[in-house]
């Protein structure tokens, strides 16, 4: 009975990826007292939990359909423009999953919750997982997403307001977004979802929520991210194919937010591609 009770579990927990069971005890990145994080700290690269080359086919198994629009390219109509402020009640804990263990999310797009130990190097993507930007949330960043089939004129746009704004930024596009609302800004616990790239609401938003926006703005109604100061780059870098730096007028702890020109491209010494999409690291 007890060998039954604990094959139920494993099962369970492989299939949903949030009851409690041992982490990798054998890691280098377990500790125990690491209770906030399930015992499991962050940045600790290592291939009994997640190094971020290895088992990487449990999030994304760096198929092209999760970037590639399946339909018509949606059609911008900027007269009849809707946006919308998504907020959780309260967040959930920001608890490290090995990759041994799957993470499903039970909303259509996060916003807290589990996660991957590394998080992704800041930049754009073909493709993120939320496995990982999770974790960007969790530092305070603001993770962008737009729906695949999104008109490139809108994208660019989009691109140029996550660079203009901030480093510690993910852009990638994203099937969880709808066509109705193909743009999507998401930070700890909160989100702002967009009919088209709106910059003057979207860079309100991201002033009041990503980075120290919630403690610094007395209106703002988002939440703390619990590792906001932590400015470090991230060690997941599979479908980057565009690094992120420190803005202009900014440093690379985005003391300041959004005081650039968006029209203008940005760009730094760090190279336009890292790798092609889906170039993974040999075992």
């Amino acid at each position: 009975m007890i060998k039954l009770k604990i094959a139920i579990l494993i099962f369970l927990n492989l299939q949903y990826g949030h009851l409690s069971l041992p982490q990798q005890a054998n890691s280098k990145a377990f500790n125990a007292s690491d209770t906030k994080h399930g015992k499991i700290s962050m940045g600790i690269a290592d291939q009994e939990c997640d190094d971020g080359k290895h088992g990487l086919d449990i999030d994304w198994e760096c198929d092209s359909k999760a970037f590639t629009c399946d339909g018509n390219v949606i059609e911008v109509n900027e007269s009849n423009y809707d946006s919308r402020m998504i907020c959780e009640n309260e967040t959930k804990p920001p608890l490290h999953k090995c990759l041994n263990l799957r993470v499903p999310y039970e909303k259509d797009i996060p916003m807290s919750g589990p996660h991957r130990p590394l998080w992704p190097r800041w930049g754009e993507y073909c493709y993120c997982p939320p496995q990982r930007w999770i974790h960007s949330l969790e530092h305070g960043a603001a993770v962008f997403l737009y729906h695949p089939c999104a008109p490139e004129s809108q994208v660019n746009r989009f691109r140029k307001l996550a660079r203009s704004c901030l480093r510690k930024h993910v852009l990638t596009p994203s099937k969880l977004v709808s066509e109705d609302h193909p743009y999507v800004i998401v930070t700890w616990g909160c989100r702002l979802e967009m009919s088209h790239v709106d910059t003057e609401r979207a860079i309100d938003f991201i002033k009041k929520c990503a980075v120290r926006g919630p403690s610094e703005n007395a209106d703002s109604k988002c939440f703390e991210a619990p590792e906001r100061e932590y400015a470090k780059d991230g060690q997941y870098t599979l479908g980057l194919i565009r690094p992120a730096c420190a803005v202009p007028n900014s440093d690379i702890d985005d003391i300041h937010l959004c005081v650039n020109d968006v029209d203008i491209e940005y760009d730094c010494n760090e190279g336009d591609v890292v790798s092609e999409c889906c170039n993974k690291q040999s075992d």
